[in-house]
């Protein structure tokens, strides 16, 4: 029996990669053919026009949201990898605990009271860190909140305070930094989305709204980044249940508040128990997900469960979780 030998040939999506990673800035042309590819392996080919950041060390980070859960484990994570930090964060109080906690790890540590869908106020926050630090190379677009409630019961107001905090927040902060980390020569933007930015579910149209909205914000971003070939690259992040105050702080609307004064525990407090990933956890995999350059990371199994049920049931999934639903009354 002959053994298999390898192939030489560079897949489609290998080819697809080259091709853009060869485009010419000035010109526009694509080099292809045999010469484009010589000397290069299939993983270089995918990969090599590609910024990564493999080392933290010496770098600055801002991150909003970095008073508790992920934005808080973010910033201890990469202090213990020696990277400056500039924290931000709506609570004064956990932000000055995450900032007290950051310091002990002889990294340099700046904070700022940061409402992230005050447009004005980020963008003078980016230009303060620049002004602290000499530059900024991160930017993890972290901040969030949850509201649950029908699209009927649900009121205007509601929509515009979740949609100005996790979408218009995000978009906020990439635009404020990305001149920023341009100039640095090394950059990452890595904007958190949800896994209910993959997959829906009644009574979440509002939050799945915002974080589907950061999704497509972020991939398209990717896209324009890896154009430019500009040092900058943009992760897309989709925890499952994180241990996190969320869930606990989320707005509740119509039928969702009659619901709650009849049970013996509050929605956020049930949602609580789903909460099984901690948040360390989640800023390891947000970190390995920066250092390989990913597009998309996934956090928790319950992410990787629905992100498969959604690709192998694009839209039929929605029938299972409708029946679930009726099931659980």
């Amino acid at each position: 029996m002959s053994s298999a030998q390898p192939s030489t040939e560079v897949s489609k999506f290998d080819e697809f990669s080259l091709l853009i990673g060869k485009l010419d800035a000035k010109s526009g042309s694509l080099q292809t053919g045999s010469s484009a590819k010589a000397s290069r392996t299939d993983r270089d080919v995918r990969y090599d026009f590609l910024p990564r950041m493999k080392s933290f060390n010496d770098k600055v980070a801002a991150i909003t949201g970095a008073g508790s859960g992920i934005g808080r484990a973010l910033a201890l994570e990469l202090a213990r990898n020696h990277c400056s930090l500039a924290l931000g964060d709506i609570d004064e109080r956990t932000l000055a605990e995450t900032t007290d906690l950051a310091t002990r790890h002889s990294v340099r540590v700046t904070s700022c009271k940061v409402d992230v869908s005050d447009r004005a106020a980020i963008h003078a926050w980016a230009d303060q860190v620049v002004s602290d630090h000499g530059k900024a190379n991160l930017i993890f677009n972290n901040a969030g909140v949850a509201h649950a409630g029908t699209v009927e019961d649900t009121d205007y107001a509601d929509y515009e305070w979740i949609m100005s905090i996790n979408f218009w927040g995000v978009v906020y902060g990439t635009k404020a930094f990305l001149p920023h980390l341009k100039k640095s020569g090394a950059g990452h933007i890595v904007n958190l989305s949800s896994v209910f930015g993959l997959f829906a579910q009644p009574t979440m149209g509002s939050y799945n709204a915002s974080k589907f909205a950061v999704r497509g914000f972020t991939e398209s971003l990717r896209q324009e980044l890896d154009l430019m070939n500009c040092g900058v690259s943009a992760t897309c992040v989709h925890p499952g249940g994180i241990k996190t105050n969320i869930a606990r702080a989320a707005r509740f609307s119509g039928t969702m508040l009659d619901l709650s004064r009849n049970q013996k525990v509050s929605p956020g407090e049930a949602a609580d128990r789903l909460l099984r990933t901690k948040p360390e956890k989640a800023a390891e995999r947000i970190l390995a997900g920066v250092r390989r350059n990913a597009r998309r990371v996934l956090i928790g199994g319950d992410a990787y469960m629905l992100d498969m049920m959604q690709r192998l049931l694009p839209s039929s999934y929605q029938r299972l979780v409708t029946a679930s639903v009726r099931l659980a009354r």
